[in-house]
């Protein structure tokens, strides 16, 4: 099991945590459109992280990542509604990232990201009320996404996955948590809320 941990900073620090299998720390900076890195070197984190990826690399409203069991990062940005793909290479981590998924593949301003355990990647459409699974086969993952709806949806953002398979997503706009249950190895596309008690726009699961 993929035991990356994923740091996300919306606008200034809206998100949650996550560190890589090698344990170096991954944060998104939506602010200046940037994945900064900050590596793992004699036993500790070096303080002074270093610019990973930017707009160069195709970020633009960065928010969501997300590293999938052969420690290949996904990176979700919002603005361009586009999921951009940096490969692992016996260990280390491309600089040049390739788009993997845009809007003609269901994303309408993608936030969170997810993969179940069976390597199929789940993003949240903050804007399309939605959440769309790419599906994996044999590993490799279809760029072609396959969207659903449900009426609870509002504006998510965070995504989760529990150890039995069952998918929680922070929506923003009606403060609560809704739950898409694992009944037998699939996913039930009817939601229900799972909490809203002392919620005020969340936007993280972890």
């Amino acid at each position: 099991m993929n035991t990356t941990k994923i740091l996300s900073l919306f606008a200034l620090v809206l998100a949650l945590p996550v560190v890589t299998p090698a344990q170096n720390l991954f944060l998104v900076n939506r602010g200046n459109n940037a994945v900064v890195k900050f590596a793992y070197t004699g036993g500790a984190l070096n303080t002074n992280g270093a610019i990973f990826a930017n707009a160069s690399a195709g970020l633009d409203g960065p928010y969501g990542v997300a590293f999938d069991s052969s420690g290949n990062l996904y990176v979700a940005s919002a603005f361009n509604s586009t999921i951009t793909l940096f490969t692992n290479n016996a260990g280390i981590l491309s600089t040049n990232g390739t788009v993997f998924a845009t809007a003609s593949s269901g994303l309408n301003y993608p936030f969170g990201l997810a993969f179940d355990g069976s390597g199929n990647l789940y993003v949240a459409n903050y804007l399309g009320d939605s959440i769309v699974e790419f599906a994996s086969n044999g590993g490799v993952l279809n760029p072609g996404g396959t969207i659903f709806t449900d009426p609870n949806l509002s504006n998510p953002a965070g995504l989760a996955f529990d150890n039995s398979g069952n998918l929680y997503v922070a929506n923003t706009k009606s403060s609560t948590i809704e739950v898409f249950t694992n009944r037998s190895g699939t996913l039930n596309t009817n939601g229900i809320i799972f909490a809203s008690a002392s919620l005020n726009t969340p936007y993280e699961c972890v």
